[in-house]
């Protein structure tokens, strides 16, 4: 396994975490269900490299990369800022070599703190990076107006995910429903969608 974390936290490194509370998952499975187990995975997390992400993905063949983006300062300028200049920031935070294709992209709730324009932007800069086979995971809202909480994840075995509170993040966010999510996102489609009980909808996505 390579582990690479965003510049501000080092190479490897995992931050502090809180006693986590185990959630039970429906889409996880999906997500690595049927792939090659004789060539090595690109793995995107958007978020921090928490212990238990780091100890599942060591028993896989992979290629980790963990992109903390919620620090980002785009994500507070997203509202003063052009599209271009959105997809211009975010293509310098997923600067990988030439020919690179990532398989799984763990989206969490990430995409949650994008309005509509962000949120076209930033899949235009992540599209160049994806494959026909591409797959990601994230979570999605019942209706617009659902409270979301402030939370983190990580992946404890492959049916279930550790949940914590989240360290500061933008001061808005902004819930999608899957259907804001497919018309703002052409590069991906929503294949399933699982109802939690808090509103949230938890979503397995594929490149279209």
């Amino acid at each position: 396994m390579t582990a690479n974390a965003a510049p501000r936290m080092g190479d490897g490194a995992s931050l502090p975490v809180e006693s986590p509370e185990r959630q039970p998952s429906k889409i996880l499975p999906a997500l690595f269900a049927g792939l090659d187990p004789s060539r090595p995975l690109n793995v995107l997390d958007l978020g921090p490299a928490l212990p238990e992400s780091l100890t599942f993905f060591s028993r896989l063949r992979c290629r980790l990369h963990f992109v903390d983006f919620y620090g980002e300062p785009v994500l507070e300028q997203q509202h003063e800022l052009s599209d271009w200049d959105i997809k211009v920031a975010f293509g310098k935070l997923l600067n990988f070599r030439s020919g690179y294709r990532i398989d799984i992209v763990l989206f969490w709730d990430f995409l949650n703190y994008l309005d509509a324009p962000a949120l076209r932007a930033f899949a235009a800069a992540l599209r160049p990076w994806l494959h026909a086979e591409s797959r990601a995971h994230g979570f999605a809202v019942r209706a617009a107006d659902t409270w979301l909480p402030e939370q983190q994840y990580g992946i404890v075995d492959i049916d279930t995910v550790n949940v914590r509170p989240a360290g500061p993040r933008p001061k808005r966010n902004h819930p999608h429903t899957q259907r804001e999510l497919n018309d703002a996102m052409p590069g991906f489609k929503v294949n399933r969608g699982t109802l939690l009980g808090d509103g949230r909808v938890e979503l397995l996505l594929e490149t279209r």
